[in-house]
């Protein structure tokens, strides 16, 4: 209702409706946007499409190009005051936290505009650029940034092993976890997502993810990530079997080096990363993590099914690896003789020695 010249206010018959739903309109907030004006509502601009404010975006790639040099960024603390202005309240350090909420929130409106321009049959605006500085902030936030030892290894079960494993074992590697009921690691496991970062970081696990991440960490580490890099190393922990050959080549690619051979206990990628492989086994045979459980372990049966690695099984007569690592390992860990384990740990060890050599070498 126009109340006089550009200057308007709801009618009686909206307010009956505000108020029916239990509502009412405080006229300190109450504003009309025009149709060539920038509608915001809740910090969303409403105008054709809901989307993100241009400066929003332009604010949020700062703070993280400024996380990448620095290790750091200003996070701008806003309020509203009693006449719906925004003003500036204090400017403090930021965290890392609040930049994932940020790029999130992004993220988030600019999948809902795609689906909505795909139910519509139209072509999506690109956001690839968008989807890329994501990926760059987790990858920094979680492997160049890393608050403790961090192992990767090629799938979900490698990390059920290895807990297990190094909780058994954990009166001798006092680096990697502190004795004590229960056992408290020193160390992370990652974890592969399935959830909308999984997919932002594009890190599937296998060999093919494996090498996604060589690639894209050392392109970051080189063209972009300026900041002191952590004190704690990545670890990459791969079986030593045909499928590493594609890893080799990858690392070859950056470290300008002959293609490694398997033989090494470790290989230093790039900044804090490591690749480990797996110790080859007599005559240099493939080894797989499996290969370091003692025999009784790998000829437990279930159901009066035995145990299969390969990728399909006979269901009627095999389980596979999932159900070994939840259903064997996890459920009979304080039984199960982990010791072949050791020389895996050993060079785990190995590498925490070395990057803290590395480390303290003068910057040329």
């Amino acid at each position: 209702m126009l109340d006089a010249p550009h200057n308007w206010k709801p009618g009686p018959d909206l307010e009956r409706i505000v108020a029916k739903s239990g509502f009412s309109f405080n006229q300190a907030k109450t504003r009309l946007q025009y149709r060539d004006s920038r509608q915001e509502v809740t910090g969303l601009t409403v105008n054709r499409k809901v989307n993100v404010p241009a400066t929003y975006r332009h604010t949020v790639r700062a703070m993280v190009d400024s996380l990448f040099k620095t290790g750091k960024f200003e996070f701008i603390y806003k309020k509203t005051d009693t006449l719906g202005n925004v003003v500036l309240e204090n400017r403090r350090v930021g965290e890392n936290e609040q930049l994932l909420g940020m790029l999130s929130h992004i993220d988030q409106v600019d999948r809902f505009n795609h689906r909505l321009c795909k139910d519509n049959n139209r072509e999506p605006e690109s956001t690839a650029g968008r989807v890329e500085l994501f990926r760059r902030f987790l990858y920094f936030d979680t492997f160049y940034a890393a608050r403790q030892p961090i192992i990767v290894c090629e799938g979900k079960t490698d990390n059920v092993y290895l807990k297990c494993a190094i909780k058994s074992l954990a009166a001798g590697y006092p680096k990697l976890v502190e004795a004590g009921t229960p056992p408290k690691l020193k160390v992370r496991f990652f974890k592969y997502a399935e959830t909308r970062t999984g997919q932002v970081t594009d890190l599937t696990g296998g060999v093919g993810g494996i090498c996604k991440l060589l690639k894209s960490y050392h392109a970051d580490v080189e063209g972009l990530f300026k900041a002191p890099v952590s004190s704690y190393p990545v670890i990459v922990l791969i079986d030593n079997d045909s499928g590493a050959h594609g890893v080799y080549e990858v690392i070859a690619g950056i470290t300008k080096k002959p293609k490694p051979l398997g033989l090494a206990d470790f290989i230093h990628v790039t900044s804090n990363l490591y690749v480990v492989p797996t110790p080859f086994g007599p005559n240099k045979a493939f080894t797989a993590i499996e290969d370091f459980f003692d025999k009784p372990t790998l000829a437990t049966k279930l159901n009066g099914k035995t145990f299969s690695r390969k990728s399909k099984i006979d269901e009627s007569t095999e389980y596979g690896k999932a159900a070994f690592a939840r259903d064997v390992v996890a459920k009979n860990a304080g039984t199960i003789d982990f010791r072949g384990f050791q020389v895996i740990f050993d060079r785990v060890m190995k590498v925490l020695d070395d990057y803290e050599i590395r480390r303290k070498k003068p910057t040329p």
